[in-house]
C-alpha cells in the first residue's frame, strides 16, 4: 500500500497553505477560495468547491486537524467511529502511558515473585529487604502521581486565596475548569483516602520485612495492623449505611433484616476471619490445625460467588425473550467463564501453597507461583505486546491498512467512509475514491 494513502498535506494544498498555517490563515484562505469557486459564480467548479469546503471543515476544527496531521483523512473518519477516542492524540498519549506503566508494574511483580521463590527455596541468601525492592519501586510509582496531584491542588488553592478568589472559583488541575468548594473537598478527600491506604500497604510491607528478617521481634498481629485499620473504617462505613437503610425502610421482617446484613457484611466478615486465622497460625496458636482448614474462608468466598452466578442464571430463565435477555445471557456466560478461569488458577495456587506449607520440601516455591506467573505473563503480553503491536499494524503496515478499512466499513456510516490513494477524487455521495497508480482502473481502499 502506497504511503500516500495517509497523506497529511493534501488538504493544506487544497487551501494553498503550509502545514504550520494559523487558524486565521485557514479561515482567510477558505473565504478567498470559496468566493472564487462558488457554484453561483462558477458552476463548473462545483467539485473544487466541495474539496475546499471539506478541507476547511477538517482544518478549522482543532481536534480534527490534530488527527489529520497525524493520520490523514482516514484517521478523521475513524475518529467518528466507535474506536474514535484512540485516534485522538491526547487520548492516545494517555493510553500509551497507561499501558507503559501497566507493563512496568507487571514486570516488577514478575521480578518480585521470582526473587521471592528463589529466596524461600534457599537458592539465594539475600535479605528480604532486597527481595522487596521491586515492591518499593512499585510503591513509588503509585505514590508519585498522587503526591503530584495533591501538590497541584494545594497550589491552585493557595493561588486563588492570594488573589482573593473564592473557593468556588478554584481551577481543576486536570481539566482547567472551575471547581465548586464541594467538588474541591470531594477530590481532596478521594485522593487523601487513596494516599492513606497506600501508606498503610507500604507499612504492612515494611512490617513483614522487619519480622521475617528478624530485625525486631513482633507478632503477626502487629504486622496485620495496617490491614485492620482500613477494614475497621470500612466496617464503620457499612454500619452507618445499614443503620440509615433500616431507618429509611422502616418496619422490616427478621429475615429481610438478616438478608440485608448478610449482603452488606459477608465479604468483610470472610476477610476478617481469614486474617485472624492466618495470624493465629503464624503465631503458633493453631499448630495442631492444618493449613487446609486455615483457608476455609477463602473456599467459602468462591462458593458464595458460584451460588450468586447460579441464582442469576435461574433469574435469567424467568425473563421474557428479547434483546435484554440475550445481552444478559451473554454477560452471564462471560462471568461464568471468568469465574472458571480465575477459580482454576486461584485454587490451583492455593492448593500448591498449602502443600508447600504442610510439607516444605515436597515442592518448590517456583512451582507454587506458576499460576501467578501465568496471569502476569498474560497481562504483560496484553499490555506490553498485543496492544502496541495492533497499533503498529494499524498505523504502519499494509496489513494494518486492510484492518482499518474493515473497521471503517463496519463502524463508520456509509456517507462518512473515506478511502484514499495516491491520487483521489470525490464522488457524488461525498466520499473520496482513489486509484492506485499500478492499477488505475481499480479502487484502492485503505
Amino acid at each position: 500500500m502506497d504511503k500516500g494513502t495517509r497523506d497529511t498535506t493534501k488538504l493544506y494544498a487544497v487551501l494553498r497553505l503550509k502545514k504550520d498555517a494559523s487558524p486565521e490563515d485557514i479561515k482567510k484562505a477558505y473565504k478567498r477560495l470559496a468566493l472564487i469557486n462558488h457554484p453561483d459564480k462558477n458552476p463548473a467548479n462545483l467539485e473544487v468547491f466541495k474539496e475546499i469546503k471539506h478541507a476547511y471543515e477538517i482544518l478549522s476544527d482543532p481536534k480534527k486537524r490534530s488527527i489529520y496531521d497525524r493520520y490523514g483523512e482516514w484517521g478523521v473518519t475513524m475518529s467518528e467511529s466507535v474506536g474514535g477516542p484512540l485516534f485522538d492524540p491526547e487520548v492516545e498519549s494517555k493510553v500509551g502511558g497507561i499501558f507503559f506503566l501497566s507493563s512496568l508494574m507487571t514486570i516488577l511483580f514478575i521480578i518480585f515473585f521470582s526473587f521471592l521463590s528463589q529466596r524461600i527455596d534457599n537458592l539465594i541468601d539475600w535479605r528480604y529487604l532486597l527481595i522487596f525492592i521491586p515492591l518499593w519501586i512499585l510503591d513509588l510509582i503509585l505514590l508519585a502521581p498522587l503526591v503530584q496531584t495533591l501538590r497541584t491542588t494545594f497550589k491552585e488553592r493557595a493561588k486563588s486565596q492570594s488573589q482573593g478568589t473564592q473557593v468556588d472559583d478554584i481551577n481543576d488541575p486536570e481539566s482547567g475548569e472551575n471547581m465548586t468548594s464541594q467538588q474541591f473537598a470531594t477530590v481532596f478527600l478521594i485522593i487523601g483516602i487513596i494516599f492513606f491506604v497506600l501508606l498503610l500497604l507500604i507499612s504492612f510491607q515494611v512490617l513483614i520485612v522487619l519480622k521475617i528478617d528478624n530485625v525486631i521481634e513482633i507478632s503477626a498481629g502487629v504486622v496485620f495492623i495496617p490491614l485492620f485499620i482500613p477494614e475497621a473504617l470500612n466496617f464503620l462505613r457499612l454500619l452507618v449505611q445499614q443503620i440509615i437503610a433500616f431507618k429509611t425502610v422502616g418496619s422490616m421482617s427478621f429475615l429481610e433484616a438478616l438478608a440485608s446484613l448478610f449482603n452488606n457484611f459477608w465479604l468483610q466478615l470472610l476477610r476478617l476471619a481469614q486474617e485472624i486465622l492466618l495470624i493465629l497460625k503464624i503465631d503458633h496458636a493453631l499448630d495442631d490445625v492444618s493449613w487446609g482448614i486455615i483457608f476455609i474462608p477463602t473456599y467459602l468466598l468462591g462458593v458464595k460467588y458460584f451460588i450468586s452466578l447460579v441464582l442469576a442464571w435461574f433469574k435469567l430463565k424467568q425473563m421474557p425473550e428479547g434483546d435484554e435477555r440475550t445481552a444478559n445471557k451473554a454477560l452471564l456466560l462471560l462471568m461464568f467463564s471468568l469465574y472458571f478461569l480465575i477459580g482454576v488458577l486461584g485454587y490451583t495456587f492455593l492448593g500448591l501453597l498449602i502443600k508447600k506449607l504442610e510439607y516444605s520440601d515436597s515442592i518448590k516455591m517456583a512451582v507454587v507461583f506458576i499460576p501467578i506467573f501465568l496471569v502476569l505473563a498474560f497481562l504483560l503480553c496484553c499490555c506490553g505486546c498485543c496492544f502496541p503491536c495492533c497499533c503498529f499494524l494499524a498505523m504502519n503496515t499494509d496489513l494494518g491498512d486492510e484492518v482499518v478499512s474493515q473497521a471503517a466499513t463496519a463502524w463508520a456510516p456509509p456517507d462518512r467512509q473515506i478511502t484514499l490513494g495516491s491520487a483521489g477524487e470525490r464522488n457524488s455521495n461525498n466520499t473520496i475514491t482513489s486509484y492506485d497508480s499500478a492499477s488505475p482502473l481499480s479502487p484502492n481502499p485503505i
